[in-house]
């Protein structure tokens, strides 16, 4: 288990604590999972699968997985996961740069590429909203 004394004056077991008292306000179940890339929302059960919360990725990413509980939308469209990412970094007790570069990585896995057309031109914008989130 990793053990961080103060991030940013939050400490980790703040950043547990946080999780447990949001899912407990808006009724959302937690399953531990094993792997942070595998985490996802279940929206239909309100459950999130997360990995124990032990750094800050692992905290914004089940700030994330959150905020999927909260809307129903759809899990691979790039609008919704921008209004998830969003809310986890408004409702976060802190935001590192190491949150914030796994937030930006994660939006641009939504942005095709490949040669320029109507997605590739649409997604385009979203580069820039990345940056302002």
């Amino acid at each position: 288990m990793i053990k961080l004394k103060s991030l940013l004056g939050k400490n980790v077991e703040q950043m547990k604590f946080h999780i447990l008292k949001l899912c407990k306000l808006y009724n959302i179940k937690i399953k531990y999972i094993s792997n942070c890339r595998d985490s996802y929302a279940h929206f239909p059960t309100k459950t999130v699968y997360i990995v124990p919360i032990e750094s800050d990725i692992s905290y914004s990413v089940a700030l994330h997985e959150i905020a999927h509980c909260l809307k129903e939308g759809d899990p691979f469209d790039i609008d919704d996961e921008i209004i998830a990412w969003k809310w986890a970094k408004k409702n976060a007790l802190i935001w590192t740069s190491k949150m914030q570069k796994s937030m930006e990585g994660d939006i641009q896995n939504y942005i095709p590429s490949g040669p320029a057309d109507s997605a590739a031109t649409r997604y385009k914008g979203y580069v820039d909203t990345i940056k302002s989130i």
